[in-house]
């Protein structure tokens, strides 16, 4: 077994919807703790750390969001073993990626606003080179993005105070 494994899958949900869901990992009781969130120019990636096991010396986690042109989201999450000595992982960095996807893909919603039917794929597309002309609704007709609870990533009801899902407060 090498010493890490990445695989990438696309979703018709929103990024929102799956920061949502690794903000609040470490209460899923996935024996990981989240380490760091990081923003960038097209989505944001996040650092998930897992600690020694029988079968290891711990693993460092990356999972990295893309928005999508069709408003959906790019998942890539690579697992590799902590300690740089470490040449073999006994399936440990395979087995941390599809916990990680069975997590975000757990309690998903059949349909989301802004993609349709869920329905993941194992490949990203190619970047596009040149962005899509921006088309400005008519006044009035824009539909709000819905929100999504930070806890459990459950999406929120406009105006609500509590997320229906993990009961958290809904701050402003």
């Amino acid at each position: 077994m090498a010493r890490s494994a990445k695989e990438t899958r696309q979703y018709s949900a929103p990024l929102e919807y799956f920061s949502g869901k690794l903000r609040a990992v470490e209460s899923a009781g996935l024996n990981v703790s989240l380490k760091s969130e990081n923003p960038t120019e097209s989505g944001v990636w996040f650092r998930i750390h897992h600690g020694m096991t029988a079968a290891s010396y711990g693993e460092r986690i990356t999972v990295t969001l893309t928005r999508l042109p069709n408003g959906g989201t790019g998942a890539e999450i690579e697992s590799e073993c902590v300690m740089p000595t470490q040449m073999f992982d006994a399936g440990k960095n395979k087995s941390n990626v599809n916990v990680i996807f069975g997590y975000l893909e757990k309690d998903m919603p059949a349909s989301f606003p802004a993609g349709g039917a869920f329905a993941p794929s194992r490949q990203m597309p190619p970047p596009q080179q040149t962005p899509p002309p921006q088309q400005t609704p008519p006044a009035g007709t824009a539909k709000p993005q819905p929100k999504f609870c930070i806890q459990c990533g459950k999406p929120l009801q406009p105006g609500a105070k509590f997320c229906i899902g993990c009961g958290r407060r809904i701050s402003g």
